[in-house]
Parts: structure tokens; C-alpha cells; sequence
């Protein structure tokens, strides 16, 4: 029986490919969907991509240094369970929320715009990344902390969250500027719940949960970067850059009655 999260993914795929039928219909685009040099220029781009570059070397390293105490920090998560008690439901809703709004925040400026580039980055993203997932589950084997099953490594709803949170980020980023830039950021706080939902309800490792954050981070932001430049303007993308840009600032406003500041959003 699929939980909720590969059922959503189920979704997911079905949605990306609606995102490969609308770059088919673009000729080139899809063409260049298929560039392996495309591709392969991406990958050093996420590592020219501060913010994430900076997250995903600081994940790889806790995960790395924490490897090795694996059962001990399992045991006593799902032990004292603080903070999430050991309930799954509010974790498993948090990652469905997430790779859910990132669709939706691509499918609104579709249709809000005619640039469906978003959606189709969200979709192949969180198709990729439960891909990946999967094939890493069958690869290893390992047995969950609960001995439930032997889906244990990676956690596929950790990689669901934080490919979500980084395709939230990653759109923000690009698609505002001044003191919003960066509120994209904030998403990674119910991801990382999510992570340690997880671990506290005794379905995964702390490694599980690492390598899944990784793998969500790392490939949300590849698809990204092979779609539209990130870092290297230079370098060739399935589709040129778009400059379009949100600006918040204040400006002050007076009149005969009042003074003060007015908040102000230019496109």
C-alpha cells in the first residue's frame, strides 16, 4: 500500500510528464532536454550557487560526522521523542505540503504569466528526486530503525521536503529582490521537522534522513540550473534567463495629514 507521499509522487510524475509534452511542443526546448552537455555543465553550477552549495556541504558534513552513532541517535529520538512525538502525520503533511506549493507557485505563475519554466522545474524536480529515492531503497536494502520494512536509506519523504523547500527558495530568489530575496529560505524550517519527524517516529536513521536531505537539495537545484542560469549567466540552459524581478522597499509618503513610510513592490 503507497503512503501518502509516494502517492503524491505518483501525481507528481504524471504532472511532470505534462511538463515534457509542454517543452515538446517548443521543439528546441525539448531537444536541448536532452543535451548531455547541458546537464552536465548544471552540476558545477549548484556548487557556484552559494546558498545552496553552503546547505549542502553543511548537511553532507553533519550527516558524515553523525554516520557513525547512527543507532545510538535513533534509539534515543524515538526515545524522547521532543519535538514531534512520534507522530508521522504532521511530518508526512509538511513534505506533501511543500512539494505541493512549489507546484502551485509554478502553476500561478503560468497562468498568471504564460511562463510555464517554474512548473516544469517543480515537476521534473520532485519526479527526479522520488526517482532517485527509489532506486537508492532498492540498491540497499536497509532495514527501518522500527524493523518494519527495508526502505530505510534514504528517507524519501525528507527528500520530498527539502527538494520542496529548495525549489521555493531557489524560485523567490530568482524572482524577487531587496530584503524579500531570501524569505525563500525560511521553508527549510518544516523540512528540516520533517527530517526529524522521521527519526523521533523511529522510521529512519539520522543518515537516512542526511542523505535525503541531500539528495533533495542537490537535485532540485540541478534541474534548476540546467533550465535557467543560476550562477555561470554564460552558460548554455534549456531555456535563456528571465529577468523579471520583484523589488520590495520602503519609500516615504506624506501629505497634508500624515507622514510615513508606504511598502512598495515593483515588478
Amino acid at each position: 500500500m503507497f503512503g501518502p507521499v509516494k502517492r503524491t509522487s505518483l501525481v507528481v510524475l504524471t504532472l511532470s510528464l505534462a511538463s515534457a509534452c509542454r517543452s515538446a511542443t517548443e521543439g528546441s526546448a525539448f531537444e536541448r532536454h536532452r543535451s548531455p552537455a547541458i546537464w552536465g555543465a548544471a552540476v558545477g553550477d549548484v556548487f557556484d550557487h552559494p546558498p545552496q552549495r553552503d546547505l549542502l556541504y553543511g548537511v553532507a558534513g553533519l550527516t558524515l560526522v553523525t554516520a557513525p552513532f547512527d543507532e545510538s541517535l535513533s534509539h534515543d529520538g524515538s526515545e524522547d521523542q521532543t519535538i514531534t512525538n512520534g507522530k508521522t502525520v504532521p511530518g508526512d503533511s509538511l513534505a506533501i505540503a511543500l512539494g505541493g506549493t512549489a507546484l502551485a507557485y509554478g502553476a500561478w505563475q503560468w497562468g498568471s504569466s504564460g511562463d510555464g519554466v517554474e512548473f516544469e522545474i517543480a515537476a521534473e524536480s520532485l519526479a527526479a528526486t522520488q526517482v532517485a529515492v527509489e532506486v537508492l531503497k532498492r540498491l540497499t536494502s536497509r532495514e527501518r530503525p522500527d524493523h518494519s520494512d527495508h526502505e530505510s536509506f534514504p528517507s524519501g519523504h525528507t527528500a520530498f521536503a527539502f527538494a520542496g523547500a529548495t525549489l521555493l527558495a531557489n524560485a523567490i530568489e530568482d524572482d524577487t529582490d531587496g530584503r524579500a530575496n531570501h524569505l525563500g529560505y525560511l521553508f527549510y524550517l518544516p523540512a528540516l521537522y520533517v527530517a526529524i519527524d522521521r527519526v523521533e517516529a523511529g522510521k529512519h536513521y539520522p543518515s537516512d534522513v542526511g542523505v535525503g536531505a541531500l539528495i533533495g537539495i542537490f537535485v532540485a537545484d540541478w534541474v534548476r540550473s540546467v533550465h535557467v542560469p543560476c550562477a555561470d549567466e554564460d552558460r548554455p540552459t534549456i531555456y535563456p534567463s528571465r529577468k523579471r524581478r520583484l523589488t520590495l522597499r520602503l519609500e516615504p509618503c506624506a501629505d497634508e495629514q500624515s507622514r510615513g513610510l508606504s511598502l512598495v513592490w515593483s515588478f
